[in-house]
């Protein structure tokens, strides 16, 4: 993997990811773990989502983006996930057992996904900031930008925090269903980098190790603070296992 300026990803060729810059987005740092892992030679490059290069670039502003000559833009996690499949079968991110697969995909989908655990968490976050000018969850100009993205309305915010809180219930129950480090056992899975990607998102790994600017930090920092003992101390250790392992550190904004 070679970072490179915004203009040369975009030219291409070949196989280059576009992530999110300066921010901790789980999103972001997953697509490049996963294509870490699968040892795929790519070009990463960093923009954010306002820059004008990027969005009229194919009319996109969603952040990860996953480029290759010929294909379409993919820009949602599952759809990342299956083309690096596709391009690298082994080691597999996605269990082979029909039963398994389903298992992992559909935590995946309730972490990663529009309403997911991550949805949820910007929802409180927007709310928070909206009520509070500022003081609390994400900066006024933030949580004014986000609120119409994440669909905030004023009556969102207790069923965001119950949803969050049931997603993070059943990832606790799942994390410990089977012995073994991970989600399946023995078996690394995609699961796997999407939790510690969430997890450092919600409760954020030290500078040392994930350095941001303190507005974001502190945003993040809350968003885990909202959350409370629902984000348990098996779900973070998981995180700084897999990150540690499975992550460049300290990871790269």
């Amino acid at each position: 993997m070679t970072f490179v300026d915004l203009d040369i990803a975009l030219a291409g060729p070949g196989l280059r990811l576009v992530i999110l810059a300066d921010v901790p987005s789980p999103w972001s740092q997953a697509a490049l773990a996963i294509l870490r892992y699968k040892k795929l030679s790519f070009m990463c490059a960093r923009a954010r989502a306002v820059d004008s290069q990027f969005q009229m670039w194919r009319g996109s502003r969603n952040l990860p983006a996953l480029l290759m000559d010929g294909q379409p833009i993919r820009t949602g996690w599952a759809e990342i996930l299956a083309f690096a499949e596709s391009l690298e079968c082994e080691p597999a991110l996605v269990p082979s057992d029909p039963d398994e697969r389903i298992r992992v995909v559909g935590l995946c989908h309730e972490l990663m996904s529009e309403g997911g655990l991550l949805w949820c968490a910007r929802v409180l976050a927007i709310d928070a900031g909206l009520s509070s000018a500022g003081r609390e969850g994400f900066s006024l100009p933030a949580a004014q930008y986000l609120a119409p993205r994440y669909g905030w309305t004023p009556s969102s915010a207790p069923g965001a925090t119950a949803h969050a809180r049931e997603v993070l219930a059943l990832l606790d129950r799942e994390l410990a269903y089977k012995d073994g480090p991970f989600y399946s056992g023995n078996s690394l899975t995609a699961l796997d980098l999407y939790s510690a990607a969430a997890m450092n998102a919600l409760v954020p790994l030290p500078d040392t190790h994930c350095r941001m600017a303190a507005s974001f930090r502190a945003a993040f920092t809350w968003m885990g603070r909202a959350l409370g003992d629902g984000i348990t101390p098996a779900l973070l250790a998981h995180r700084d296992r897999v990150i540690s392992e499975f992550f460049e550190v300290p990871i790269e904004l």
